[in-house]
């Protein structure tokens, strides 16, 4: 560890010099045996791919005091896309990128007996981004969100717990689902690109893009050709819904409404050798609606 700052110090200096910032930063991946759990008011899911990412950045002004600098610290990783505790964790991290305060977030690291043997405590919480995954008809590839915090405040300790269980439902695969858009024939829609979601301050639209066979085309070319209403000369936008459900499409595991959606542009394939495709890129203003 020693001979490992000696390397990396120098270095830093080194920024700090051609720059005039001073900037530090420890990203660590947990890759060790055992289960991640995050516990979100009182609610507790399994997490995996942790990023945790403490960084420090100061301006040549502020070095003569050490202690005026801020310390950022970041953590990044993934839920399945399940029926247990998920949807309701998800409006709570939703609930806070539109504003409401979120005073805390807890990751435990497990033994093999289950038995809580780590904690990092972030608080107040920031929620940076939601990433849900993109969806295809054909995959069965488990559906996993990924959601980006950062805490003003950090407190860390490895002393021992009690047991703490994870509950493991069955996860959502990325080939369940179903989208709606009103007006519009959707069933032959194949795939659904990821949606990105940040804080609306951060963003102007929110993109995400359709994919389908080709001989459905002439709704969408309808669509991008009256963009413009004569009535209001506004475009035309429409309601999206899109619903990841369990594997009997039965019950919804993840609603993600759209709304006043625009349609921006048309591509299409026509390789000789493969199935003609077509793909739809729309965006929005408004915020999404997850329940």
């Amino acid at each position: 560890m020693k001979k490992a700052l000696a390397t990396i110090l120098p270095l830093v200096w080194i920024v700090f010099l051609l720059t005039g910032n001073l900037h530090a930063q420890i990203s660590i991946k947990d890759t060790r045996s055992g289960a991640d759990l995050v516990e979100v008011n009182s609610l507790t899911t399994g997490v995996s791919n942790l990023y945790i990412t403490d960084s420090l950045s100061r301006s040549r002004l502020e070095i003569s005091d050490f202690n005026k600098g801020t310390v950022l610290h970041t953590a990044s990783f993934e839920i399945a896309l399940n029926i247990e505790n998920v949807q309701n964790i998800l409006k709570v991290l939703y609930s806070s990128m539109q504003g409401q305060s979120l005073s805390n977030i807890t990751f435990k690291k497990l033994n093999a007996k289950s038995q809580v043997i780590e904690q990092r405590n972030y608080s107040p919480v920031t929620v940076k981004e939601i990433v849900f995954p993109g969806l295809d008809a054909v995959s069965k590839e488990q559906a996993r969100a990924r959601i980006t915090i950062q805490g003003q405040n950090l407190s860390f300790d490895n002393k021992g717990y009690g047991s703490s269980r994870n509950s493991y439902s069955k996860t959502a695969a990325i080939n369940a689902f179903a989208i709606m858009i009103d007006g519009m024939t959707t069933n032959q829609v194949s795939r659904i690109s990821s949606l990105r979601i940040v804080p609306v301050s951060e963003r102007e639209y929110l993109f995400f893009s359709l994919e389908f066979l080709t001989e459905d085309i002439k709704q969408w070319y309808d669509w991008l050709n009256t963009v413009y209403t004569t009535a209001t000369g506004s475009p035309v936008r429409r309601n999206v819904s899109i619903k990841l459900t369990d594997q009997t499409m039965r019950n919804d595991i993840v609603s993600i409404e759209l709304p006043q959606v625009e349609i921006v542009s048309i591509s299409s394939s026509n390789d000789p050798n493969s199935i003609s495709k077509t793909t739809v890129l729309l965006r929005t203003t408004q915020n999404p609606v997850i329940n």
